[in-house]
């Protein structure tokens, strides 16, 4: 393994040999390929201008032995990438690494591109990417636009982005009659800092747009402990538009994880216009992810979007909105969320169309009151569903939001039942559950705590559209559907109680709830956990040993909302095996 050398022109004289920092080669085109081998290092110096033509790898390296691209630092000689025209650094060979590098995007281009029928098992780390201008590119770009163009194995870590650009890191396949693959994809442990990304990407933006199903694939993509700090636009998205801009398409890619990472102050990138952020409908906000069902690869596990710290999120996406495939959402915690749009949008986690047999539990909401600039009904919810089938909300907190739990069908597809066991929603503003008229499907809603902020507002029973709130329930003609199951939940501070509008926008009537609900106050902490004289204690019905939001094993009988005590666990549990 052999280090070499090289810096921008002949300036600095030397042998031009390569051999070291004095006598390193003179200029990219000085780089004698026939001399480098699997496992050499290319130690850059100096500030290389990319001016007129790519500046691009040199050789494959192989398995173990990555040819390097070392941003080496001899006498403040930094190395640094600065584009002078439209033009990039191009990794177009296996096995190549580049490591603590600045590139520096100032032109209506990517600055690192990945490219090629096959480049593979690439390492992008310790670099900095500096978007100098607003471009409508992404830093690193996976090419995607001709011919068949396959990527796997590629590792993006410890970087750091700043700037502006379309987007930190981006997949965006375009053209309908190629085939296009990224495969084993990890990007982990880098950082955003301000970074602002327009509404077509994202700090980490993966779409596609007018692409036959079967011709753009995803395969295993790990996104984890990366920190996105005050960036605009949507922080992490993948997006299958198909050739419309709805998604439709179920299952195309996957397995995906998305865990562990840290994003606050996530903004507009620009306010709305017509009621409507620039950029459709994910614009702004956490994470948005589409298309993903279980990945075909052995250990790769459930999919996964989890552990994920989000505080301060403007945009439409809100927390997590899931479309189109299968995912488990857990151990999650979303506060203050903002959006302007007005419509079903800024909510906590929305399990979205084409959602299917997905579990969300032992989630955190806070602070979700949707537009703040109207007192429209559908925003702000903790958690909620549109056209989605299968879905399980368990063990989740919410605490201010306008709804605890919204469940709708939209326009697309017809849902399918929900259960939502064992969760507490505190200080819903406008309902604790709302099913609206176009929910077509039973719904298990069992052993809930929720509570109201004690206020109403508006006028009881007015129609749909209207700014009344201050539900425990409200329903959109109960009697078209069944709810199948609602039992054990306790309800409290809600003026106007539950209600069913009988659909249409008259006055309604109440809804009667079942028997074995409580009405009273539940005595729970600021986290809604039950003081040690709350009647939510043991008075759920068995489902199953499964975990409370703090990961207590829960008793027979479980208490109501989703905590239990850990000294009523040891003093009802008729299973001490079970825990």
């Amino acid at each position: 393994m052999t280090t070499w050398w090289v810096r921008p022109d002949a300036s600095h004289g030397g042998t031009n040999a390569g051999t070291s920092y004095a006598n390193a080669w003179q200029g990219w085109a000085a780089i004698v390929t026939a001399s480098l081998a699997a496992g050499d290092t290319i130690n850059i110096c100096g500030t290389f201008t990319i001016n007129g033509a790519h500046l691009q790898t040199q050789k494959n390296g192989s398995a173990g032995s990555q040819i390097t691209y070392y941003g080496a630092v001899v006498a403040n000689d930094l190395g640094v990438f600065a584009q002078a025209t439209a033009h990039a650094v191009v990794c177009a060979h296996d096995y190549c690494t580049f490591d603590s590098i600045t590139f520096n995007q100032s032109k209506a281009s990517y600055i690192l591109s990945v490219q090629g029928a096959g480049t593979d098992y690439g390492i992008v780390r310790n670099c900095t990417f500096d978007g100098q201008a607003d471009i409508d590119q992404g830093l690193i770009r996976f090419i995607a636009t001709v011919s068949t163009q396959a990527y796997t194995g590629w590792l993006i870590e410890t970087n750091t982005f700043i700037g502006s650009a379309r987007a930190g890191i981006e997949w965006f396949p375009t053209a309908a009659a190629a085939t296009f693959s990224l495969n084993k994809l990890t990007i982990q442990r880098n950082v955003w800092e301000s970074f602002r990304s327009n509404n077509n990407g994202g700090c980490i933006s993966f779409r596609t747009s007018g692409v036959d199903v079967d011709k753009a694939i995803m395969t295993d993509i790990v996104i984890e402990h990366n920190a996105f700090t005050n960036c605009e636009g949507l922080c992490i998205r993948f997006g299958d538009q198909g050739a419309t801009s709805t998604p439709t398409r179920i299952d195309i890619w996957s397995g995906v994880k998305i865990r562990y990472n840290t994003i606050t102050g996530q903004l507009y990138h620009t306010l709305p216009v017509a009621g409507r952020p620039v950029g459709g409908w994910q614009t702004g906000g956490g994470i948005a992810v589409t298309g993903f069902g279980p990945s075909a690869t052995a250990g790769f596990g459930q999919n996964e979007i989890s552990h994920n710290m989000m505080y301060g999120l403007q945009g439409i996406t809100g927390g997590i909105n899931s479309f189109t495939g299968r995912y488990w959402i857990h151990h999650n915690v979303m506060v203050g969320i903002e959006t302007r749009s007005g419509i079903v949008d800024g909510n906590g986690v929305l399990v979205d169309y084409g959602s299917h047999d997905c579990l969300v539990t032992n989630n955190y909401v806070a602070d979700a009151l949707g537009d703040p600039s109207n007192t429209w009904r559908n925003s702000g919810m903790a958690y909620g569903t549109i056209g989605a089938a299968n879905i399980t909300f368990s063990a989740n907190v919410s605490k201010n939001t306008r709804h605890g739990l919204f469940l709708t069908d939209g326009s697309y597809v017809v849902s399918q039942p929900v259960v939502a066991t064992g969760n507490t929603f505190l200080e819903c503003v406008f309902t604790g559950i709302y099913q609206n008229s176009d929910y077509a499907s039973v719904s298990v809603l069992r052993n809930n705590l929720i509570t109201g902020t004690g206020v109403s507002f508006g006028l009881q029973g007015t129609g749909p559209g209207a700014t009344s709130g201050g539900y425990s329930i409200l329903m959109r003609d109960e009697s078209a559907h069944d709810w199948s199951v609602e039992r054990n939940n306790l309800l409290y501070g809600f003026p106007f109680g539950a209600w069913d509008y009988n659909g249409g926008d008259g006055l309604g009537s109440t809804y009667t709830i079942d028997v074995t609900d409580l009405t009273i106050n539940p005595l729970v902490g600021g986290n809604g956990a039950p003081l040690p004289t709350s009647p939510a204690i043991a008075a759920g019905v068995f489902e199953a040993y499964g975990r409370d939001y703090a990961g207590i094993q829960r008793p027979n009988p479980p208490s109501i909302g989703a905590y239990d005590l850990p000294t009523q666990r040891r003093a009802l549990d008729s299973d001490p095996s079970a825990w």
